[in-house]
């Protein structure tokens, strides 16, 4: 514990660190430091957003002792609707023949371990897992500037928590992992995991989704583009979502920003505006960025794409 820095000398002897007692206290110290659960699993049989009237969660994992005991209740429940059931060595917690999306799972729940600010003690970490995706949401923006996914060391908001899983062995980064995430994720022919560090609402928020949480493929628009025929236009006309269609029309008097963007669509709920507005509009083609080699920037704009035009004409003569 020491060597791992997880203990401190003192006058009056060693003592535990903080970290020490977040990885590996009993419930009675713990609860004295830490009051609200290390994370919250929630499984759901619905695709997000659907939500049926009546019908919440079907599975459920508050995970309210030390953050190694949420590590090893995170595997049964994971589980249950893995894409490939194994089981995993009790005391190792390690296999050979690790699959794909287990790796992105493990990935995106050690950053929930690792990287949430654990101050805060009025907001928790939610894992909710749709029939179309997985969200991890996380109290606390990454501390890291720039691109978070550039090779090279990353300013960490616990550094002692992440090195310890790395030096115990149940992770391969002591940093984000996030290029893992993408890498893994995407191999399985799945969309590009969505990543969203929020540093004026103080979150992070990782999101994988099936290839069918688009709602648009960038392939579709370029058919749509290539061939200006009545069945192509209805076919893009039906799988528009009325979402996008209502972001192309707030652009066609020109780039507008994030926040401008909500107020015209009268939302005041950021994820909505992102998940199904935003990404499916951008992961089409039909939206560009006007400053796209900064991304993060406090002055990004949105502007319709040639393709974006084209279509919302296309979509008016329809209508």
């Amino acid at each position: 514990m020491f060597q791992l820095g997880l203990n401190r000398a003192t006058p009056s002897g060693i003592r535990p660190t903080n970290a020490s007692i977040l990885l590996f206290g009993a419930d009675g110290y713990l609860r004295g430091l830490f009051p609200r659960p290390v994370a919250d699993c929630q499984t759901f049989s619905f695709r997000y957003r659907e939500n049926p009237p009546g019908i919440r969660w079907i599975d459920r994992v508050v995970m309210e002792s030390n953050i190694i005991q949420a590590w090893l209740s995170f595997f049964p429940w994971y589980l249950k609707f893995a894409s490939i059931p194994f089981r995993l060595d009790p005391l190792t917690m390690e296999r050979d023949d690790t699959p794909l999306d287990f790796v992105a799972f493990r990935e995106s729940f050690l950053n929930v371990l690792c990287h949430q600010d654990y101050q805060d003690h009025t907001r928790k970490p939610e894992i909710r897992h749709f029939t179309d995706r997985t969200i991890f949401w996380n109290p606390g923006d990454a501390f890291a500037k720039g691109n978070l996914l550039e090779p090279g060391p990353k300013e960490v908001r616990n550094p002692n928590i992440a090195i310890a899983f790395r030096r115990i062995g149940l992770s391969e980064n002591a940093g984000w992992g996030l290029s893992d995430v993408i890498a893994n994720w995407t191999k399985l022919g799945h969309a590009r995991p969505a990543i969203q560090n929020d540093k004026t609402g103080k979150s992070f928020e990782v999101t994988l989704l099936d290839q069918a949480a688009l709602p648009i493929v960038a392939e579709q628009v370029n058919e749509v583009t290539e061939q200006v025929t009545e069945q192509v236009t209805e076919q893009v006309t039906e799988q528009v979502t009325e979402q996008v269609s209502r972001l192309l029309n707030c652009l066609l008097e020109g780039p507008l920003g994030t926040w401008r963007l909500m107020h015209q669509l009268q939302l005041q709920h950021r994820p909505t505006f992102l998940y199904d507005y935003l990404q499916p509009a951008l992961a089409a083609k039909l939206v560009a960025m006007t400053q796209p080699d900064s991304p993060k920037s406090p002055t990004q704009k949105y502007q319709l794409t040639d393709n974006g035009r084209q279509l919302r004409e296309r979509l008016s003569v329809v209508k």
